[in-house]
C-alpha cells in the first residue's frame, strides 16, 4: 500500500526557506508568499507560547539588532500617516515587510546547521544562474534584430525580471560566498571545487554585464578584504601597508579596463558635473543628483513633519 512520506516540521521549514530564498532572483514580489508562508508555519505550531519565551530570552546583541531593524520599518508605518501618496507608501511598506518578521521567526525557530546552510547558499547560486540564462534569453528574444550591443544593454537583460540595480545584488552575495567557501578549505571534494570555480565565472560575468554601482562597490570592498587578509604575514608593518595598497591601485586599474565598469564610472562622474542642471533620471546617480537640488527647498516648505512615505520624484 502506498504511504504519503510524513514530513516533519524542521524540513518543512526549510522547505519554505530554501523555495523562499530561490525567488528572490525570479520575481521582487513572489518572494512574499514565501514569507508569508513562513509566517503561517511558524503561527500553526503547538509550542507558539514557548516560542514567545525564547524571544525573551534573546541576548542584549540580538534585542539591539532586532529593536533598530524594527524601528527602520516602524518609521516607515509612521511616515505613512501624513504621506502625499500613500499607495506609493504602501509598496515601500510591503517591500519592506521582512525587516519586521524576519528578525522575529527566525530568532524564535530555526533549523539551519552547517550542511543546510552550505546547501541553501549552493541552491541560491544556482538559482542566480538560472534566472540570468533566463534574463538573457529574454533579452535576445526580444532585441535579436538590434544586435549584440542592445542584446547585452544591462537594462535589456534584467527588463524580464527586475532593475539591475536590484538584481545585480544577488549575484553579488552568492558571488561572495563561493569565493569565501572555495577559500576556506572547508570542501576538499575536488568537484565541489570546481563546481564552485564554475559558478565564480558564471557570477562574475552577470555582474560585469549587469554593471551596479552597488554591486560593483561591494565587491571592491571584499576584494580589498582579501587583499588585506592575503598580505597578513608581510613584515614588517609598513611592507604590508606598501603591498596592500599597491594591491588596492592594481586592482583598481585592471578594474577600469572592464567597459562596462569604465563606462559606469563615467557616466557618475558625468552626471556629477551636472549638480545645477536637469539630469537624467534613468539611473541611480542622476536620481540622486534630483534629490540633492531640490531636497532643500522642500525641506523649507514642509520642514517639521517632512513628506511622509511615499516617492521623492512625486513631491
Amino acid at each position: 500500500m502506498f504511504k504519503i512520506p510524513v514530513i516533519n516540521r524542521a524540513s518543512l521549514w526549510y522547505l519554505l526557506v530554501v523555495l523562499t530564498t530561490v525567488s528572490f532572483t525570479w520575481h521582487e514580489r513572489v518572494s512574499s508568499i514565501g514569507v508569508t508562508l513562513l509566517v503561517a508555519h511558524w503561527l500553526f505550531d503547538k509550542n507558539l507560547p514557548a516560542k514567545f519565551y525564547k524571544a525573551s530570552q534573546m541576548s542584549a546583541t540580538q534585542r539591539l539588532i532586532t529593536v533598530l531593524i524594527w524601528s527602520f520599518f516602524f518609521f516607515h508605518i509612521l511616515g505613512l500617516l501624513w504621506s502625499h501618496h500613500p499607495a506609493a507608501g504602501w509598496h515601500s511598506i510591503e517591500v519592506k515587510l521582512t525587516f519586521l518578521l524576519l528578525p522575529f521567526l527566525f530568532s524564535t525557530e530555526n533549523y539551519l546547521d552547517d550542511v543546510k546552510t552550505t546547501l541553501l547558499f549552493l541552491i541560491f547560486s544556482f538559482s542566480c544562474c538560472l534566472s540570468f540564462v533566463y534574463a538573457f534569453y529574454y533579452s535576445f528574444w526580444h532585441h535579436h534584430q538590434e544586435g549584440w550591443g542592445e542584446i547585452i544593454s544591462r537594462m535589456n537583460i534584467s527588463e524580464g525580471i527586475m532593475h539591475p540595480g536590484y538584481y545585480s545584488n544577488y549575484f553579488a552575495y552568492a558571488f561572495v560566498w563561493c569565493v569565501l567557501e572555495i577559500i576556506s578549505g572547508k570542501s576538499r571534494n575536488k568537484k565541489m571545487n570546481i563546481l564552485l570555480l564554475l559558478l565564480i565565472s558564471f557570477l562574475l560575468t552577470a555582474l560585469l554585464l549587469l554593471a551596479s554601482k552597488t554591486a560593483i562597490l561591494y565587491v571592491a570592498c571584499f576584494a580589498f578584504y582579501l587583499i588585506w587578509m592575503a598580505t597578513n604575514s608581510v613584515r614588517p608593518r609598513l611592507l604590508r601597508y606598501t603591498v596592500f595598497m599597491a594591491g588596492i591601485g592594481l586592482m583598481i586599474l585592471g578594474s577600469m579596463q572592464i567597459p562596462s565598469i569604465s563606462y559606469r564610472i563615467k557616466e557618475t562622474f558625468q552626471d556629477s558635473d551636472q549638480l545645477d542642471k536637469n539630469v537624467p533620471l534613468s539611473n541611480s546617480t542622476g536620481s540622486r543628483m534630483a534629490a540633492w537640488t531640490s531636497e532643500w527647498s522642500l525641506i523649507k516648505e514642509n520642514w517639521l513633519t517632512g513628506y511622509g512615505t511615499g516617492k521623492q520624484m512625486q513631491c
